[in-house]
């Protein structure tokens, strides 16, 4: 996407970047679902629903295999989804995000 590949990358970067996301080896390495059992704080996901609809963003199925990986792990983490939402929030979501993430801080920091 255009947020990882940048019209003022140098090319032998860009080559880099696109032979590494073509190599599975290389992505089970660096992939975070191998490593959910050094997770040691409550974690939150949100996630739009229409997520990877416009643009190649993530797709929501990603965030709910990594819920429930987290969760077979034993460890504490919130799942909330936003119908209708892409990668960035708009209202009311984006209130409604904000809202659980400053409960959750609110409950985790204090």
């Amino acid at each position: 996407p255009g947020e990882a590949i940048t019209a003022d990358l140098p090319q032998e970067t860009v080559k880099a970047y696109l032979e590494a996301t073509g190599d599975a080896a290389f992505l089970r390495l660096v992939a975070p679902i191998h490593y959910l059992e050094a997770v040691n704080a409550p974690m939150q996901i949100h996630i739009g629903e229409a997520d990877g609809e416009k643009l190649l963003h993530t797709p929501p199925e990603w965030s709910r295999k990594v819920y429930e990986a987290l969760q077979a792990e034993g460890k504490e983490v919130e799942f909330f989804s936003y119908p209708e939402q892409g990668h960035y929030f708009e209202s009311p979501a984006w209130g409604q995000f904000m809202n659980h993430a400053l409960a959750f801080f609110d409950e985790q920091l204090k």
